[in-house]
C-alpha cells in the first residue's frame, strides 16, 4: 500500500487521502509516513483500537487518533494530520 500511496496520491498543499474502508489503516500509516493528511472511514469498531495502536506506533502523536462516531457509525481522525 506504500508504493501506491507514493505513485497515485498528488503532493499538493491541500491534498487529503480519504479511505473509505480503513480496515486496519494500512493506507492511513502510509499517507502518515509521507506527510499526507488523512481521512479514515471504518464501520467495524474492533478496527479502531488496531488503527490508532498503529498510527501510534509510527508517530508517538496520539492527536492523529480515529474516534468513534456514534451518531453515523464511522470512525473519523479528529483533527486530522496537517
Amino acid at each position: 500500500m506504500r508504493k501506491l500511496v507514493e505513485i497515485f496520491v498528488p503532493r499538493l498543499e491541500n491534498s487529503i487521502l480519504i479511505d473509505p474502508f480503513a480496515g486496519s489503516g494500512t493506507t492511513l500509516l502510509a499517507a502518515q509516513e509521507f506527510g499526507i493528511r488523512y481521512v479514515g472511514i471504518e464501520i467495524v469498531p474492533d478496527y479502531i483500537e488496531i488503527i490508532n495502536k498503529r498510527l501510534d506506533s509510527f508517530s508517538g502523536l496520539s492527536q492523529f487518533r480515529l474516534h468513534w462516531n456514534d451518531i453515523e457509525d464511522t470512525a473519523m481522525p479528529f483533527p486530522y494530520p496537517n
